[in-house]
């Protein structure tokens, strides 16, 4: 187990590295920035798969949502459901079914849009790990039953893509992400999203000014 986390550890190093050369070598391609709204709220759905470390490849369905206060910067807050089958976040000596891992993080998004509509970005990410199970026990008859079990673990997550603004208002996007947790695992999603106003989740119904009107 402290082999693993050494390795998640240095993988999470690579990441970031490999998160920074990126954002250095599309710094230096600011002139080539486009007038797409990247600066708005954003509102995105995803699928694919999380492999190694959780008990084989397993399926991917997330959602997330949030603010860009910039074109460069931007919060997202997400939930991704994967099935498990047999795996579980804390390792056990005794058989589990029909596992279930939430993953809740809240990400910090850095990205340089570049011409042509691309935006390659890192991320950083706290994240809450929620998995649900049945785990095998023996009964007080001495037969053998699945109890109801669940985990909380923390975890910190890092990785990257690129953005595809495909319309005026909405895209593609592929990610790669890293968790790091009791069970370290690697996550491939692609996905689409759409550009909002940035308090999107708030407006209310919009008031004309009218200049000169008495009221």
């Amino acid at each position: 187990m402290e082999v693993d986390r050494y390795s998640g550890i240095r993988y999470m190093m690579r990441a970031l590295r490999a998160g920074l050369i990126l954002a250095f070598v599309c710094f230096s391609l600011y002139a080539q920035i486009d007038d797409y709204p990247w600066d708005k709220g954003e509102l995105g759905l995803t699928t694919g798969v999380a492999f190694r470390g959780i008990g084989g490849t397993q399926p991917a369905f997330g959602g997330a949502t949030g603010i860009f206060v910039n074109k460069y910067g931007g919060l997202l807050l997400g939930s991704t459901y994967m099935p498990m089958g047999s795996a579980t976040v804390v390792p056990h000596d005794r058989r589990a079914i029909q596992s279930r891992l939430y993953d809740s993080y809240f990400a910090l998004n850095i990205q340089v849009p570049l011409k042509r509509r691309w935006a390659p970005y890192g991320l950083l990410s706290p994240a809450v790990l929620y998995n649900t199970y049945r785990l095998e026990a023996l009964a007080a008859d001495g037969t053998l039953v699945f109890a109801g079990k669940d985990d909380v673990k923390f975890a910190f997550e890092a990785g990257g893509g690129v953005r595809y603004m495909a319309g005026d208002s909405w895209g593609v996007k592929g990610e790669y992400r890293y968790t790091i947790s009791t069970r370290n695992f690697n996550r491939f999603e692609l996905g689409v999203f759409y550009r909002v106003p940035s308090n999107w989740p708030f407006v209310g119904r919009s008031r004309t000014k009218c200049i000169g009107c008495s009221h």
